[in-house]
């Protein structure tokens, strides 16, 4: 079995020489002797003992702590500290170092051995410890990398599915909003009403299929595309926003006010997406309010700013918040208030607030209107 190796660092030399015989009885090897702070970090680097005995008070600028804690700190190497002094301070001082053990000058043989091998037994199980740890956080890294990995392929495999789909739907769809549209022109003269009912519902459907599609397409491309954050004006972008819905006609009356001055530091792309979800999700439930409203504003909740869309429609029940977010899910008829699911554009918008780090939540009640809440960070 091989003898442990024990550095000494001590500055007197009888008491260098005398610990250094005391170890070699003990059966111990000491290949080196330094006598200072910096030629033991030297030594230690060179020889890398199993074990140092240090004196705390040594010759030079370095004590034997400061030595010790630079050794511990490069190598990790179990110090034990020698030192004549007993006082509380002294204690104190060499605790800073993390030791493996304290010894008082003379001390007996069967201390030293007791001490060493205390120290030596404790240096090894913290290296097992290391070593386990060490094995098990390259396990875990190994599993994330893995899991990263068969994310990053399911989710690409998501896009390029979401993508072929929409791709091969798209010419389908448009030939049949094309036959439709002709079918419809044909129909508006015939003299039979089903025919033109018929047509009409056709082409309604293929109009409604088509958004459908787009509205997918926007879903999955949201979480692929590069944050753009820049100095957004919110408030000139929901102005430009509600002038289009305006001019659409399906709801000229409504008022929507936008509170002025209103910025983010957002991705504009993603934030245009989000508002217009917002702003025309609210005018669509109002469509049987009179007097409708529609506002856009920010508020202080909790010390931060919260941007909120609120209007006076149709509301939903509290009960089923939980689906407001959830992609093809409605709370409302599609008579009543057609259009490709609320779940869709809410989902979008919901996707954008969190890939700005921020959250999204709302508050109704029925027939009493809807307020949507949301939080961006970096603003």
């Amino acid at each position: 079995m091989a003898k442990s190796r024990i550095m000494v660092v001590e500055d007197e030399p009888i008491a260098a020489m005398d610990i250094q015989a005391g170890l070699e009885d003990l059966g111990y090897e000491v290949p080196a002797v330094a006598s200072s702070g910096e030629e033991a970090i030297r030594l230690a680097a060179d020889i890398s003992p199993d074990l140092i005995l240090m004196d705390i008070t040594l010759a030079g600028a370095m004590t034997g702590v400061e030595a010790a804690g630079r050794i511990r700190q490069a190598q990790q190497i179990p110090v034990i500290f020698l030192t004549a002094h007993q006082d509380r301070d002294t204690v104190v001082q060499a605790r800073t170092a993390e030791p493996f053990g304290y010894l008082n000058k003379p001390c007996d043989r069967l201390s030293l051995r007791n001490t060493i091998e205390v120290a030596l037994y404790k240096s090894a199980a913290d290296a097992r410890a290391r070593d386990a740890e060490e094995r098990l956080r390259l396990g875990l890294q190994r599993l994330v990398d893995e899991r990263t990995g068969d994310f990053e392929r399911t989710n690409q495999e998501l896009f390029e599915f979401c993508y072929a789909l929409s791709h091969e739907l798209r010419a389908p769809i448009a030939r049949l909003q094309g036959m439709s549209a002709a079918l419809l022109e044909e129909c508006s003269a015939c003299p039979r009403e089903k025919p033109r009912i018929f047509a009409e519902r056709i082409h309604h459907a293929s109009l409604q299929q088509r958004k459908v599609v787009d509205s997918i397409l926007t879903l999955s491309r949201i979480s692929r595309i590069e944050l753009q954050r820049r100095e957004v004006d919110l408030s000139a972008m929901a102005d430009r926003i509600s002038e289009v819905l305006r001019a659409e006609g399906s709801r000229p009356a409504v008022s929507i006010a936008v509170a002025p001055g209103l910025k983010a530091l957002a991705d504009p792309v993603l934030m245009q997406i989000c508002l217009e979800n917002l702003l025309r999700n609210a005018v669509k439930f109002t469509a049987h309010t009179p007097e409708a409203r529609v506002e856009f504003g920010r508020e202080r909740q909790d010390g931060g700013d919260v941007y909120f869309v609120r209007d006076n429609g149709a509301g939903f029940d509290m009960k089923y918040v939980e689906k407001l977010f959830v992609p093809f899910q409605r709370l409302h008829s599609q008579t009543g208030y057609p259009g490709t699911g609320n779940g869709i554009g809410l989902a979008t918008v919901s996707r954008i607030v969190k890939r700005h780090g921020g959250r999204i939540w709302a508050t109704s009640e029925t027939d009493l209107g809807a307020t949507f809440f949301f939080t961006l960070t970096g603003c």
